[in-house]
């Protein structure tokens, strides 16, 4: 009953009468253990467009390779980041990574609802304080949703690091340029941390151009990393805000 399901390594496509199965860039013959032509994301325009032209160029392109030719440690179930992991990095300690960054992806998209609702609500009132706000949540919806797409989009490549950190329990650097992977460094002492998921949520929060020290508490990474465990209604930084703006509105705008 197995031959029955033709859908079956990897959930693609097996065709008996050919021995091929049937991925969607190149056909694989898995009798052979070859492709039977060549991986498309080692042409040139193609590479151009991934992060990692810098690692292809001084490594060799490997076109008829799989994950890297690692296939045991080139894995991502949950088809967030295309992760390249730096160093010795544990299985158990690459799942933790992935899960908390699955956690961040949700988070995100929940907090995005709510802030819908809430700048909709204040652009029915005309009062500029309203107005402001609603342009300072909007400006953070956009950080979230940067953050959700790029936990979720497997073209968005990240380097990842376990390696001391001192002062800090993890380290973001988001590359300049587009042929160059960001690269997060988590601390050993991350994995055993109370407000680990608060910390990815803040690192990740730098791929979308937030900083440490800004004016803007809308994108200030240690202030909105808060936002990981508390809702945006009893986030500190927006009830002091929501609070000045409906007094002014009170009082005329003044």
């Amino acid at each position: 009953m197995a031959k029955a399901n033709p859908f079956r390594f990897s959930t693609e496509y097996y065709d008996d009468e050919s021995d091929i199965i049937m991925y969607p860039h190149r056909p694989y013959s898995p009798s052979t253990g070859r492709w039977l032509s060549r991986d498309p994301v080692g042409e040139l325009g193609f590479e151009l467009l991934s992060r990692e032209t810098a690692r292809v160029l001084s490594d060799g392109a490997k076109l008829y390779g799989f994950c890297g030719n690692d296939p045991i440690n080139a894995f991502d179930m949950l088809g967030l980041f295309d992760i390249h992991w730096k160093g010795n990095i544990t299985d158990a300690q690459k799942q933790a990574i992935q899960n908390a960054m699955n956690r961040v992806k949700d988070r995100a998209n929940a907090l995005i609802k709510q802030m819908d609702d809430n700048i909709k609500n204040l652009k029915k009132c005309p009062c500029p304080a309203y107005d402001d706000l609603a342009k300072k949540l909007e400006g953070l919806k956009k950080v979230l949703q940067g953050m959700a797409k790029v936990i979720n989009d497997p073209k968005y490549d990240l380097n990842v690091y376990v390696e001391s950190t001192p002062g800090a329990s993890a380290t973001y650097w988001p590359s300049p340029v587009p042929w160059y992977n960001d690269h997060l460094t988590l601390d050993p002492g991350w994995f055993n941390a109370g407000d680990a998921d608060s910390t990815m949520f803040h690192e990740i929060s730098h791929s979308q151009g937030t900083e440490d020290q800004t004016a803007n508490d809308y994108n200030n990474a240690h202030l909105i990393e808060g936002l990981m465990t508390v809702d945006k209604e009893n986030w500190i930084i927006w009830k002091f805000d929501k609070k000045k703006a409906d007094e002014k509105c009170k009082s005329g705008g003044k």
